[in-house]
């Protein structure tokens, strides 16, 4: 499948500057036989946007990458149908304040994932089906920071999901809800006794996507 999320981007800490309206893109392919298969999950968003009356110049640019292959479990209850995956993930965050390479600061996670997708089917027919699902994502790993104060390596974690209703006709797979996610870079030693302060890197949008499923 693959959908569109127009939505809002926020950054908390050093060198996190983005707080803009954007749009990400994402795409997902999976393969189950038998209760167990793999699959592809890549998402993506670039924007850029004026904030000189904020302060940094104009042409400030921000763009985000998730990759994201998994292997999947499938368990199932009377009621549930409850895809269970993990595998490894890549995150990377580019900030450019339009200033040379002095402006420029780029966050890269590099870890593992893990999530879980209980979907209820509360309306099931021969040509059509109908379903409320929710899924959760946790990561963690290591990250590196080559930002516009300092480069550092350090620790990251991530959470997200989406919720939402999935309509199903013949082949054709209809979703939408709420989809958002945060990456985190855990605050490392400056170096004078203390510690740098944590970063984040937020999204949070309503999506829609169309696939196929057989």
């Amino acid at each position: 499948r693959a959908g569109y999320v127009p939505g809002k981007a926020t950054g908390n800490g050093v060198d996190a500057v983005p707080n803009t309206d954007t749009d990400l893109g994402f795409v997902a392919i999976e393969h189950i036989d038998g209760g167990a298969g793999v699959g592809f999950r890549g998402a993506a968003f670039g924007n850029s946007w004026d904030l000189t009356e904020d302060g940094p110049p104009a042409q400030t640019s921000y763009s985000y990458l998730s990759l994201y292959p998994h292997f999947t479990v499938l368990a199932t209850t009377d009621l549930l149908r409850i895809p269970i995956r993990i595998g490894p993930e890549v995150r990377l965050h580019e900030l450019d304040l339009g200033i040379g390479s002095s402006g420029q600061a780029s966050y890269r996670m590099f870890g593992v994932a893990a999530e879980i997708e209980p979907e209820w089917t509360f309306v099931n027919r021969d040509n059509f089906a109908a379903s409320v699902y929710g899924r959760f994502h946790v990561g963690a790993g290591w990250g590196t920071i080559n930002g516009i104060v300092k480069d550092d390596t350090t620790y990251a974690t991530n959470f997200g999901g989406e919720v939402g209703f999935r309509l199903q006709a013949s082949i054709v797979s209809l979703s939408f809800g709420l989809q958002g996610h945060e990456t985190r870079f855990l605050g490392s030693d400056n170096g004078f006794g203390g510690r740098d302060p944590e970063t984040e890197f937020d999204f949070v949008g309503v999506f829609i996507s169309l696939g196929a499923v057989w």
